[in-house]
């Protein structure tokens, strides 16, 4: 007999009662002496879902006594009878994730860790919610990617079933949080470096017709690997002047408590960008001083000698630039493209223009 399998207590064996009295009778009949040779026992407990359950004698509402299973981890009680442990199951698997349990009648999952030690896996959600926003944040998806039936459906299927819809506004409150967490790392880190930092910056346009400016560090880390991590990327609600460049990168300098460790800025040639190193130089916020602060964009200047040489053929891509969108602005003609370049045997395709702050769009587009 397995000692490892629970039984009934003494008293409360339901199985006990419904015994065949005609067997106990002839039992208790039988002459002192003789072989007995039990008829029945007390059935045990073969199913695992008694390990979350205790067997108590309640009173009924009906004014009768009987064996109840009562939950180990909730106070609710259920029918203790032969008809099966389905409905304990059920509440099983509801009731041990929503206390924190690990259900141990099922095969667990392993997690190795980056040390090398390998511990049970538990299904965390605030860990579920807060990888979500990572994942929003890295692949730039929109901010109700989680809140979303299909997409639950996905990962209940196919990963996890315990996943949950996630609302925008959690998903929102989680990103707040780790950009908040994540940018007081970086600040902890930049206040024990032993080196200097470059930085580079540039205003970015976003399709919303809203200017940003962004702030970039390098610098080397305690392993001496090159490090690249952005410091700010702000608003510019205003005209792009030298003195609103200044003030907009001394303010993420200062957040960081790093306006004294600047080795070189780069910038690309614009004329405010130019005009506010003399700010930065009044500063005295460079450690390297001189020629070595200011350092400029080398693709920005390959490209202003790409476009003063391509003003020598405009004429004929001018031609080659009007004929690309003649053809994409309007359907018919781009249809009848497609069926001129497959009775020719060519593969048909879509031909973009090219853009003037991109001096290889050009070689591209021809």
């Amino acid at each position: 007999m397995d000692d490892n399998q629970p039984y009934f207590p003494d008293g409360l064996n339901m199985l006990n009662d419904d015994l065949d009295l005609s067997q106990q009778t002839e039992t208790e009949a039988r002459p002192s002496g003789s072989a007995v040779t039990p008829t029945s026992r007390p059935k045990r407990f073969t199913s695992n879902v008694w390990q979350c359950f205790d067997i108590v004698q309640m009173t009924l509402p009906e004014c009768t006594t009987g064996p109840r299973a009562k939950c180990k981890f909730c106070p609710k009680d259920y029918t203790s009878s032969r008809q099966g442990t389905g409905h304990l199951r059920r509440h099983m698997e509801k009731c041990m994730p929503a206390h924190g349990q690990i259900d141990t009648t099922t095969q667990t999952q392993l997690q190795r860790h980056p040390n090398g030690s390998v511990t049970t896996w538990i299904y965390d959600p605030e860990r579920a919610k807060e990888a979500l926003a990572r994942y929003i944040a890295q692949t730039d998806q929109p901010i109700n990617f989680g809140d979303n039936v299909f997409f639950q459906e996905f990962v209940n299927d196919a990963f996890n079933p315990q996943h949950q819809i996630v609302s925008r506004t959690t998903t929102r409150n989680n990103l707040i949080r780790l950009f908040q967490t994540q940018r007081d790392e970086l600040m902890a880190e930049l206040q024990h470096l032993s080196v200097s930092i470059a930085l580079t910056s540039d205003i970015w346009n976003a399709c919303s017709k809203q200017d940003y400016l962004c702030v970039t560090g390098h610098y080397l880390d305690s392993d001496w690997r090159l490090t690249k991590k952005i410091l700010g990327f702000r608003p510019m609600d205003f005209a792009h002047t030298a003195e609103n460049i200044f003030n907009v990168i001394i303010e993420v300098l200062e957040t960081y408590g790093i306006t004294n460790r600047i080795l070189s800025i780069t910038l690309d040639n614009a004329y405010a960008n130019t005009s506010s190193i003399a700010l930065f130089t009044e500063r005295n916020i460079s450690q390297a001083g001189g020629y070595f602060f200011h350092q400029r964009y080398a693709c920005h200047i390959i490209n202003l000698i790409v476009q003063a040489g391509l003003k020598e053929v405009s004429a004929r891509i001018d031609r080659i630039r009007y004929a690309i969108s003649w053809i994409g602005s309007s359907n018919p003609r781009f249809r009848e493209f497609g069926r001129h370049c497959t009775l020719n045997n060519l593969r048909p395709r879509q031909f973009q223009t090219d853009m003037p702050v991109r001096w290889n769009s050009t070689y591209l587009m021809l």
